[in-house]
């Protein structure tokens, strides 16, 4: 794979996968405004450090996943205004900021999901801040993801289904705050099993803090 450093990638796109990047190692980039239709706006099957993902688009409505990020290697990262327009009527994917990814000591902040995990859709997160992310129905923060040591605040699941902070996923050590489910359940998580975690000032139509969820 290649390896770049220091290098901005704007406003490429891919019918298939990987907006802005496909199978590559990347340092101190920058991927601003790409665009994949199915998986990967930002990047697709590639290693990050010390990069910055902000605006990148998976586009398809019926298919898809990862707007900053798909089937990724993550480390110090920010990932901002990312999306997946992955639709509520087809329902099989999302990850606003990152899909099918390992995120360690990142930021993911403002990205959203027409359907599943605003922040972060079926990933693994180490020291992690998951901020003001939304979800059109699961999961504003997260869904079926696997947390440690995170803080997820102030994220929204907008529409249905409920977990404006986490939905389904295992949470260990992390604090959930400010997060809100606005017409279902589990403001701070919902179906999900908690260990050694805090949840405050979350708030949902039933089960503010947390519902149907394993806490430990």
């Amino acid at each position: 794979n290649a390896m770049v450093s220091n290098c901005v990638i704007t406003a490429n796109n891919s019918f298939y996968e990987g907006g802005g990047a496909y199978q590559g190692n990347f340092y101190n980039c920058s991927f601003t405004s790409n665009s994949a239709f199915f998986n990967g706006g930002g990047a697709d099957n590639s290693t990050l450090i010390n990069c910055t993902l902000t605006g990148n688009k998976q586009l398809s409505p019926n298919s898809g996943n990862g707007g900053g990020a798909f089937s990724c290697t993550l480390s110090n990262c920010i990932l901002i205004g990312n999306s997946s327009a992955m639709s509520e009527l087809t329902g099989s994917g999302g990850g606003g900021g990152a899909s099918s990814s390992v995120l360690n000591n990142c930021e993911l902040i403002g990205n959203a999901s027409g359907y599943y995990g605003g922040g972060a859709f079926n990933s693994t997160l180490t020291n992690c801040m998951v901020i003001s992310n939304s979800a059109s129905q699961w999961g504003g923060g997260t869904y079926n993801c696997a947390l440690e040591n995170c803080t997820l605040t102030g994220n929204a699941a907008k529409h249905g289904q409920g977990g404006g902070g986490a939905a389904y996923g295992t949470l260990n050590n992390c604090t959930l705050t400010g997060n809100r489910a606005d017409l279902e359940a589990g403001g701070g998580a919902v179906n999900a099993t908690l260990v050694n975690c805090k949840l405050f000032g979350n708030l949902a139509y039933g089960g503010g803090g947390a519902e149907g969820s394993i806490l430990e």
